[in-house]
């Protein structure tokens, strides 16, 4: 009974990619967000570009935190002195939020608010943003949901 229910999830969830990949505004959601993030707009095609670009966004975040939060971090100091807290804080927030890393699941996040998919979802459409593949798109590991007793 379990396979044949997890059989059907997968087949609704295959579906659903393939008709969330046919949308052009879904399309067009990525192809800013490549373009965003430096990244091809079709996707990486090899895993020597892949990881390349993976260290350079990781030093680019380094970089972020190392200049622009540092700087900044004079200001949050300034304003929590001043018992301006909630001003310090939604600073705080702003610099943590345009950091690379966190720019990213940001926006990957928008796209499943905006098109309603799961949070599950979220690791499959960053590699679909990542390398334009949508094999297993959705799908949740059948391990998961077993239980021994």
């Amino acid at each position: 009974m379990k396979d044949k229910y997890f059989k059907k999830l997968a087949l609704r969830a295959k579906q659903r990619a393939k008709l969330l990949m046919a949308r052009p505004d879904f399309q067009e959601d990525v192809l800013v967000i490549r373009a965003r993030f430096k990244m091809p707009s079709s996707g990486f095609t090899d895993d020597d570009a892949n990881q390349k670009w993976h260290h350079e966004f990781y030093q680019s975040d380094d970089n972020y935190f190392e200049t622009v939060w540092l700087k900044r971090r004079g200001e949050i100091i300034q304003l929590k002195k001043e018992r301006k807290l909630k001003e310090a804080e939604e600073l705080q927030k702003q610099l943590n939020n345009e950091a690379p890393i966190n720019a990213f699941r940001i926006a990957i996040k928008g796209l499943l608010k905006t098109y309603k998919l799961p949070l599950r979802w979220e690791e499959s459409v960053r590699r679909y943003i990542l390398f334009n593949k949508i094999e297993n798109m959705g799908q949740v590991p059948l391990k998961m949901y077993t239980v021994s007793i």
